[in-house]
């Protein structure tokens, strides 16, 4: 944010812009969108200031995602595989039929509880229990993250094209229109065809982008999982 900010404040005194257009401008440098639109630089000045600036974003914006993936996913991954291992042990443990001596798995899986077993013996079988029961765990863990951050990327996409539908509605943006803008926003494509004019739209996609990079990175990070 300081980084930001800083870019901000320097190409706005430089190019003879309002801060705000220098947040917007900065905001779409370093997340590698490039909508450009008429917030470019024009001056030798602010062109040759652009060099040492984006090359610096990206390290930047590198580290945050670094930082992202390891205290937030890593930390988030073990507490969620610790807490869907524990409530699916006591699934299975209640799933126990005395009559039959068998543990329900899952829903096509059981496994039988052998009379007669030694003590080494009983301890194995309770060792591939639970085995099997944090494999299943981890496959449950994977998808519901999946699930949840796919979730939160498309409320980013489809609720983001409806704030930039009304940020934007004096230059006639359709809600198609706006979705188009926040498809190719989000991904970082950038084409520059549709650029938000109005303070409001500016201000709302400063807010926006910065939280669709760790959006877009948690989302990434579960679907390689």
């Amino acid at each position: 944010m300081f980084y930001l900010l800083l870019g901000a404040l320097m190409f706005s005194k430089i190019e003879g812009w309002d801060f705000l257009d220098g947040v917007f401008y900065a905001d779409f440098t370093l997340l590698t969108v490039g909508i450009g639109g008429e917030f470019v630089p024009i001056t030798h000045t602010g062109r040759s200031l652009l060099f040492p600036y984006a090359i610096g974003g990206l390290v930047v914006i590198g580290l945050v995602i670094g930082s992202i993936r390891s205290l937030i996913l890593e930390h988030g991954k073990k507490k969620m595989s610790a807490r869907f291992t524990e409530i699916k042990r006591e699934k299975v443990l209640a799933s126990y039929n005395d009559s039959t001596r068998t543990i329900k798995l899952g829903w096509f899986s059981k496994m039988e509880f052998k009379k007669g077993l030694s003590e080494f013996q009983k301890r194995e079988q309770e060792f591939r229990i639970m085995r099997k029961i944090q494999e299943m765990s981890e496959r449950n863990r994977r998808y519901t993250s999946l699930a949840i951050s796919t979730t939160a990327a498309l409320l980013l996409w489809f609720l983001g094209a409806l704030v930039f539908r009304f940020s934007e509605r004096p230059q006639g943006w359709t809600y198609f229109g706006a979705m188009y803008f926040a498809y190719t926003s989000l991904l970082t494509i950038g084409y520059g065809d549709l650029v938000p004019q109005s303070n409001a739209g500016k201000a709302f996609f400063v807010f926006w982008s910065l939280l669709a990079v760790p959006t877009l990175t948690i989302l990434i990070s579960n679907m390689g999982d």
